[in-house]
């Protein structure tokens, strides 16, 4: 157990170093104690503080560095703490960047992963809802000009899907409104590539079975299913791996070309962030603790996100272990609230 004098000076190496990135000496923190110790004492209690794994010293004549025990203790009283949250400036500034991408998947991924970098310094990761999983509850067409429709999926999650197709001719919106009826009873239920397998099933039957608006409404449906994908892995949309290059913490080359290595098998990547999807909250693995071994020198965190009843993705901001815990934690907890609210949105717009 950490006296609370170990515990106060632990956390002062810990804010010295990550606004610093050096070595700290007992000096340095004597000239910031709020108990005016002196060198000798604070000298005494670092002493005590490597011994117990906390602290490491690079060199003899060098000060201490925080070990990723030290930050996991750090972390761990972070997440225990209930005061966690972005300055409102920035939660604003998150929601409207969001909000302009229109509810379309693919621009709020690549836009969620920009404010995970941009906002943390660090690399922002995010892995995409896999729409394979999506199942088929109702549809929802909007007549846009011309033969233009957009089709809204929602599924009884209230993942919501949109896909901009062009009919044959020109459409009133009662017979799209009756046209998805019909195709929320033929389809209700089944996940989109089932939907999709029925439906090529149904179009190869004898036409002359089915009455005109039906005939058409599965043949719109073959334009909407028909460019979604059938089982493949979620999207992952990474950003900020150039900010990587200016952090003195991964100045060897080696270290370097491993993390990037990482960050091109995005299978993996799928496959560490993944585990998130079982748990609630954010999830921290620093250094060590990464299964792995290219990433022992970095710290991952990540947060599900998704709708009421569902965990759809994951958000994540991938970095040195040497990072500012206290403002990437309610990061990820405010993007993972926001993309939960604008994906469920059932009259977002493309």
């Amino acid at each position: 157990m950490l006296s609370r004098r170990g515990w106060e000076i632990l956390q002062a190496v810990i804010q010295c170093h990550l606004e610093e990135g050096l070595p700290v000496g007992s000096h340095s923190l004597a000239r910031v104690s709020s108990e005016h110790l002196s060198s000798a004492t604070i000298r005494s209690v670092m002493a005590e503080l490597e011994e117990m794994g906390l602290l490491s010293q690079p060199h003899a004549s060098a000060g201490r560095v925080p070990t990723d025990g030290a930050y996991r203790l750090h972390v761990d009283s972070l997440l225990s703490s209930p005061k966690r949250r972005l300055p409102p400036n920035a939660e604003e500034g998150i929601n409207r960047a969001l909000a302009g991408t229109h509810g379309a998947i693919p621009s709020v991924m690549e836009e969620a992963s920009r404010l995970l970098s941009a906002f943390s310094g660090n690399v922002g990761v995010v892995l995409a809802p896999d729409i394979s999983r999506v199942v088929f509850e109702k549809i929802d067409f909007v007549r846009l000009e011309g033969r233009r429709l957009l089709a809204v999926i929602v599924d009884p999650a209230g993942v919501v899907t949109h896909r901009l197709i062009e009919a044959r001719e020109e459409i009133a919106q009662a017979e799209l409104d009756r046209m998805a009826g019909l195709l929320a009873d033929e389809f209700s239920g089944l996940t989109l590539p089932e939907a999709r397998a029925r439906l090529i099933g149904l179009m190869a039957e004898d036409k002359t079975r089915y009455d005109q608006l039906l005939a058409q409404a599965l043949s719109i449906g073959e334009k909407v299913l028909e460019g979604l994908p059938v089982a493949e892995p979620s999207g992952v949309f990474l950003d900020g791996a150039s900010n990587i290059l200016g952090q003195p913490d991964f100045a060897s080359t080696l270290q370097m070309r491993e993390l990037f290595q990482a960050f091109e098998e995005k299978g993996r990547l799928v496959e560490i962030l993944s585990r998130c999807l079982e748990q609630e909250g954010v999830m921290v693995r620093i250094g060590s603790e990464n299964e792995d071994p290219r990433l022992r020198h970095c710290a991952v965190l990540a947060a599900p996100y998704g709708v009421p009843g569902r965990v759809l993705g994951t958000v994540a901001i991938i970095g040195p272990t040497r990072m500012q815990y206290a403002k990437a934690i309610p990061l990820l907890e405010t993007l993972s609230r926001a993309l939960g609210l604008i994906i469920g949105q059932q009259d977002s717009a493309p």
